[in-house]
């Protein structure tokens, strides 16, 4: 028995609520699909299995009857073989059904990934929308770990281009040629790193971002607004002892 692809990320960003609502219907669908279609994969392999099993007892019968001479004349002998030829003849069907139902169930897991890459900025939106439920949330628990887990999948490089109100300059690339954003911060960054973060995830949920196309910048994302007022995020406690400031590991 083959294992069945696991959908769990996919999954739970359909059951979100929070999905553009066509995409989430069409990401449900194809899910639908796709499972119909292992199911009959999965079938027709335990058929094979099956008439494997039932070819080689008749084979074992036939040789143990005609080498016993349990079964006299040519009659007896051609009926056998018959039997064999169908026996051979099933399992070989049943093959073939199972390498279509493979074909075909392939298939509805490549319109999974192909939907699934496609969504690239609204999976981004997503995921910005569930880190600014609680903008001001600190630590990992801010948002889900399948939030998290679909934003490392995205591996978003950002534009180094920001507005000069913002700080994140720990977060800049050592060659200044990109920018990786955490999705979670602490208290171990300073509340302006914290407020340009937070000021960052809500652009970001609003949509306003737009993919570069210059020499330079190809490829990654930039914030298109201009930075108005920074959103105010709640201080570090007292009894709170910053540690040296380290960015990220990616």
């Amino acid at each position: 028995m083959k294992t069945k692809p696991h959908h769990d990320i996919i999954e739970y960003f359909v059951a979100s609520g929070h999905a553009p609502d066509q995409l989430q219907s069409d990401l449900k669908a194809a899910i639908k699909k796709h499972a119909s279609a292992y199911q009959v994969t999965s079938d027709a392999l335990d058929d094979i299995d099956i008439k494997a099993r039932a070819l080689d007892e008749l084979e074992r019968k036939v040789i143990d009857d005609v080498a016993s001479w349990k079964n006299d004349g040519e009659h007896s002998l051609d009926v056998a073989l018959k039997k064999l030829g169908a026996g051979n003849t099933a399992l070989k069907n049943a093959k073939e059904i199972h390498d279509l139902a493979q074909r075909i169930e392939r298939r509805t897991l490549s319109n999974i990934n192909a939907m699934w890459s496609a969504a690239y900025f609204d999976r981004l939106t997503w995921v910005a929308r569930y880190r600014t439920i609680d903008i001001h949330a600190v630590g990992l628990d801010a948002v889900p770990v399948e939030v998290r887990n679909i934003y490392k999948e995205l591996a978003i490089l950002w534009s180094p281009r920001i507005d000069p109100s913002l700080d994140l300059d720990i977060f800049r690339f050592a060659n200044n040629t990109a920018i990786r954003l955490p999705l979670t911060w602490g208290y171990d960054f300073t509340d302006l790193e914290r407020a340009s973060l937070a000021w960052w995830w809500l652009q970001v949920a609003d949509g306003n971002i737009r993919v570069l196309s210059d020499i330079r910048d190809n490829g990654k994302i930039r914030i298109t607004k201009a930075v108005d007022v920074l959103p105010s995020v709640p201080a570090a406690p007292i009894a709170y002892v910053r540690p040296s400031r380290v960015a990220p590991q990616w």
